[in-house]
C-alpha cells in the first residue's frame, strides 16, 4: 500500500538523500520515516558527535559518554533536546555535516551498534503523518563531508 523512493544526488562534497513515500491505497496510511546511518569505526575513540538543541542549548558526545553496558550505549533525544537543523560528525581527520529540517523530526536515538571498536549510530525519526490516498510525504537530508 505504499511506494517508497530513496533519491541520492551527490555534487562534488555533498550528497542530497530525499526519502518520499506515496499512498498507493484508497484509505489513509499511517507513516512515520526514519533513516538510520552507521559510520564503521576502527577505534570507538575516533568518533565525536555534537549538535545545537531546539531549546537553545548544545549537546556533545564522544566515546565516555558511551559504555559496553547495552543499557548505556543509548541516548534518546525528544522535543527541545532534540537537534536543530543539523548534526556535525568528527570521525578522526574527518567532519560529515549532516542537515534536515527539524520540524519534521520526532525523535534522535545515537548509540555504539555492539562495541566500542564496531559502529556509531543515528537513527533520525520523522513524526508520524496519515497520508490520504495518493498523497505523498518526504524526508531530505544534505550530507557534508569536509
Amino acid at each position: 500500500g505504499r511506494e517508497v523512493t530513496r533519491r541520492f544526488t551527490l555534487n562534488v562534497d555533498t550528497l542530497l538523500l530525499r526519502t518520499s513515500v506515496k499512498n498507493t491505497t484508497n484509505a489513509p496510511l499511517p507513516v512515520k520515516i526514519w533513516t538510520r546511518p552507521q559510520f564503521p569505526l576502527q577505534n570507538f575513540s575516533d568518533v565525536r558527535l555534537s549538535f545545537n538543541t531546539i531549546g537553545g542549548g548544545e549537546i556533545a558526545l564522544d566515546a565516555g559518554d558511551f559504555s559496553i553496558n547495552w543499557h548505556e550505549q543509548s541516548k534518546r533525544y525528544r522535543g527541545k533536546d532534540m537537534p536543530a537543523e543539523k548534526l556535525v560528525f568528527r570521525l578522526r581527520d574527518t567532519t560529515i555535516t549532516n542537515g534536515f529540517s527539524s520540524e519534521q523530526l520526532d525523535m534522535v536515538h545515537v548509540f555504539n551498534n555492539g562495541g566500542r571498536t564496531e559502529r556509531f549510530s543515528v537513527e533520525l525519526h520523522c513524526k508520524h503523518v496519515d497520508l490520504q490516498p495518493g498523497e505523498t510525504t518526504s524526508f531530505e537530508q544534505t550530507w557534508m563531508v569536509e
